[in-house]
């Protein structure tokens, strides 16, 4: 799923990573390729939000194609947040935990993002774009939340360790071994455990934070019974939130 040497297009400028792997996409190239920019002019995060620039940072998206259903192919938003944790670690940078469903928190803050975006390819199966970004040298302004940096870790170096992790955990998905990915996700989950916060749309649910099932979706305790959640907004203890 993951091709560790697909080709690298590195960029001084694009408006969104994500946004050049669709053009790509929508004129049929499905890749394997990685797209690397610099800077964005229109970064995007999850829900349409911004995604804020910082000097240094790691701006990128895997685009690819599979045959996997959507329903599985969603579950490599979980397997690349376990590569980046273990990609900032091999930078000596470890300590990095992840919040459901595609943070990266680092002393507190968040350091780094997922998006995770697909369609149907013309030849069959789905092409994906896996955007990626990390703030590895500076912090963020302006963005409401608690942040972090990786303190100075070079973007080339984490892009390669990078790469190592998310083609073994794509294999893993791709070898209907999903349950390597999510223990290996819930080894750096936050909140676990603890009562969290769930805003679905115009509804609000608070309870404990069980567990992730077999499609990756959180699985909440509520005094009504277990709950579970396949997207919405999750609020942790102690920890802002966007």
């Amino acid at each position: 799923m993951i091709d560790a040497q697909a080709p690298v297009f590195a960029f001084d400028t694009l408006d969104s990573t994500n946004s050049e792997a669709r053009r790509r996409a929508d004129a049929g190239d499905f890749g394997p390729a990685w797209l690397v920019a610099r800077t964005q002019s229109a970064g995007r995060g999850r829900r349409g939000r911004s995604w804020v620039n910082t000097p240094g940072a790691f701006l990128g998206t895997y685009l690819g194609h599979t045959p996997l259903p959507p329903a599985q192919l969603a579950r490599l938003s979980l397997a690349a947040g376990v590569a980046v944790v273990e990609a900032l670690a091999a930078c000596d940078r470890p300590g990095a935990r992840l919040k459901w469903p595609n943070d990266v928190f680092l002393d507190g803050g968040k350091v780094g993002g997922i998006l995770l975006e697909s369609s149907a390819a013309g030849s069959g199966g789905l092409w994906f774009a896996l955007g990626i970004g990390v703030n590895l040298a500076a912090l963020p302004e302006g963005v409401g939340q608690a942040v972090a940096s990786a303190g100075g870790v070079a973007p080339d170096a984490f892009h390669k360790a990078l790469c190592e992790r998310l083609s073994a955990g794509g294999a893993a998905l791709a070898g209907g071994q999903f349950e390597t990915v999510r223990a290996g996700w819930l080894s750096h989950a936050v909140g676990l455990g603890q009562t969290v916060t769930a805003t679905l749309g115009a509804d609000t649910l608070r309870g404990e934070f069980l567990d992730l099932d077999a499609d990756g979706a959180l699985l909440m305790q509520t005094p009504q019974g277990i709950v579970r959640i396949t997207a919405g907004d999750v609020f942790f203890p102690d920890m802002m939130d966007e």
